[in-house]
């Protein structure tokens, strides 16, 4: 199992890409709820490894539900090779799940939610009991599935607003939802757009919709995102630092979205690697500037 981490769910990136996707909205929602001292509870701490763990109990699902499509397409890929098998997959799976509800039930009310965001996964996972319609419905299984990043950072919500003690009705905290989710839905799509003459037996978005269609999807979610973040970023005081680098990523993104629309091409369709950046600047950017510019206690 350990290369399978490795090779799937490397630690250095999407290890730490989960912790900052937590603490990005953990001490934000703080932050609007005008919180002087943010605050970093030993709670955080389970929400962090709560969203980490579930991400790498994604992966495993997906591994296990795409072992029949790798097998044919992606040999290489460690369960398709052999180097793991899919009992290795089921008990790591089953032990994920087991030390993430052992530990929410810590959080008191929060095993709710944490509840929640379990069985939609699960869902997923047998594709809502529709396994015919979904798996050959690259819309349909896209509407299904990017519900549960909102549940996950409604999660997140839940754990802030346990250390706060208190239950916030901010519109903020929906637009800060809003900003950061539409990134993860772009990125799903980046992934799946291939150019003109240069698709697969793979299904693709830019299969389904077609190229620039599928591009320009991309491109509203940058935009959504980049709208709704700008409000809550000037809403808590964000520094020119944060305001410019993050309009950077977005800038960046959305002119490689644009080139590729205006021209679509194989060498302008890795778009993956924009969002990956973009994600990245956001979620630790936020991380740094609350961390650093307001004072944070254990």
């Amino acid at each position: 199992m350990a290369r399978f981490v490795l090779e799937r769910f490397p630690p250095h990136l999407n290890g730490v890409f989960g912790v900052a996707s937590f603490y990005s909205l953990y001490l934000l929602w703080q932050a609007l709820a005008g919180v002087a001292t943010l605050r970093v509870s030993p709670g955080s701490v389970v929400g962090a490894a709560t969203v980490t763990g579930m991400l790498l109990l994604l992966r495993i699902m997906d591994e296990i539900k795409d072992h029949d499509t790798d097998r044919r397409l992606f040999p290489a890929r460690p369960l398709a090779a052999g180097r793991v098998t899919l009992a290795d997959l089921r008990a790591a799976a089953v032990a994920i799940v087991t030390a993430l509800a052992v530990a929410n039930l810590f959080l008191g009310w929060v095993f709710v939610p944490f509840l929640v965001l379990l069985g939609y996964s699960w869902l997923m996972f047998r594709w809502f009991f529709v396994p015919d319609r979904l798996s050959n419905s690259l819309v349909l299984a896209f509407l299904t599935h990017q519900p549960y990043v909102p549940l996950s950072l409604a999660y997140t919500a839940c754990v802030a607003a346990r250390d706060l003690e208190v239950a916030s009705r901010d519109p903020r905290g929906a637009l800060a939802i809003v900003g950061l989710w539409a990134p993860f839905a772009g990125w799903e799509v980046s992934r799946k757009i291939r150019a003109p003459g240069h698709e697969t037996e793979y299904r693709t978005y830019s299969m389904v919709l077609g190229p620039r269609l599928a591009a320009l999807l991309c491109l509203s979610l940058v935009a959504a995102s980049a709208a709704a973040l700008a409000v809550v970023a000037r809403s808590i005081g964000a520094s020119p630092a944060l305001v410019g680098l993050a309009g950077l990523a977005y800038g960046v993104t959305g002119a490689a979205l644009i080139a590729f629309v205006v021209g679509p091409s194989r060498a302008r369709s890795n778009l993956e690697p924009y969002f990956d950046l973009l994600l990245l600047t956001v979620h630790v950017g936020l991380v740094v500037e609350l961390a650093v510019r307001r004072s944070v206690a254990w």
